[in-house]
């Protein structure tokens, strides 16, 4: 799937890159003129296109035979850290090495041209995947500070300040919650993914006493685990101390679709959890029973015309309503 925020940044800052490029039939693969020594941009020209293709590893070289034609040119190490960035890898030191190229990139592009608004939100990318996410704040308010002019670094700044901190894969890496009346931050959950970008667990922080103010540390965490297929199929929560909590276990139907979650607390089964699909495979509600099967409560969803839940409905055992929820949006 295509990263549709970073490639909107890439397509940005190659618009004038890619208006010098050659015709094919007359070029080599480099994108030079037959017979004509090779530049800088038409390295960077193939690096822009290879990148646009999802052609990580081949955009990197050609980044780099760019800069190493012409070392002043910050859009060569601007494209070289967004294809570290987005490089498929293998394993979780891979990826940890790629973000600090990717971050070596940046500084190396900022330090070149201090007004690049690419750079700071190419930095502000690695810096939020490595959950230095005051950093991030930090580094984009310093970007306005300097006048860097970009609608990007505006939304983005907008973006933190609503409590939501996003990577340029559209993945959510943490998620603030405000007191309503003082708008004081007092819980936050971070997500956290692995190399082949699988939501792999995630940490929750609060204060469960706020008797003398919000002192938010660590109250529980979550590990997920995945089968051959990649699907979750067992989540593990740790209390602050990382001692056991509790756990859940997936169950798939043929179509791929969870169908059953059970809870487990010191060993024991507590809950069982019934997912309810129509023939589109939309969830449509669920059962919640409890050790023996028994029925606690039934959920069941209402839609608008679009297929957006507008409402979410609570029964009893008997078939008494009992709650109505109705979904934020956020």
């Amino acid at each position: 799937m295509k990263n549709t925020s970073t490639f909107k940044r890439f397509l940005s800052l190659c618009l004038v890159a890619l208006l010098a490029l050659f015709t094919l039939s007359a070029c080599d693969e480099s994108g030079a003129e037959a017979g004509e020594a090779v530049s800088w941009q038409d390295y960077y020209n193939q690096g822009a296109e290879l990148f646009a293709e999802g052609n990580y590893d081949e955009a990197i070289a050609a980044f780099s035979e760019a800069i190493g034609l012409d070392p002043e040119q910050v859009l060569a190490y601007i494209g070289r850290g967004d294809s570290y960035v987005h490089k498929i890898t293998i394993s979780s030191v891979e990826l940890e090495e790629n973000l600090a190229k990717a971050r070596a990139d940046y500084e190396e592009a900022l330090a070149r041209d201090g007004g690049s608004a690419e750079a700071y939100l190419g930095m502000a990318d690695v810096l939020i995947r490595t959950e230095e996410f005051q950093e991030a704040w930090n580094l984009l308010e310093d970007a306005q500070r300097k006048s860097v002019t970009s609608d990007q670094i505006q939304e983005k700044i907008k973006e933190f300040e609503g409590g939501k901190y996003v990577d340029s894969s559209a993945q959510l890496r943490r998620k603030d919650s405000f007191d309503a009346n003082t708008g004081e931050l007092i819980a936050y959950t971070v997500y956290e993914y692995d190399f082949l970008g699988r939501k792999s667990g995630w940490r929750n922080y609060g204060d469960p006493d706020i008797s003398d103010g919000y002192q938010l540390t660590l109250q529980e965490s979550c590990a997920v685990t995945f089968d051959d297929n990649g699907r979750p199929i067992r989540n593990d929560y740790y209390n602050a101390d990382g001692s056991d909590k509790e756990y859940q276990t997936m169950e798939y139907d043929d179509r791929g679709l969870e169908v059953k979650r059970c809870t487990y607390t010191d060993g024991a089964l507590r809950r069982i959890f019934l997912t309810y699909y129509d023939d589109n495979g939309k969830e449509t509600g669920y059962d919640v029973c409890d050790a023996n099967g028994t029925l606690l409560n039934r959920w069941k969803y209402d839609f608008d015309d679009t297929g957006n839940v507008i409402q979410e409905n609570c029964y009893g055992p008997d078939g008494t309503l009992l709650v109505v929820n109705k979904p934020s949006g956020d």
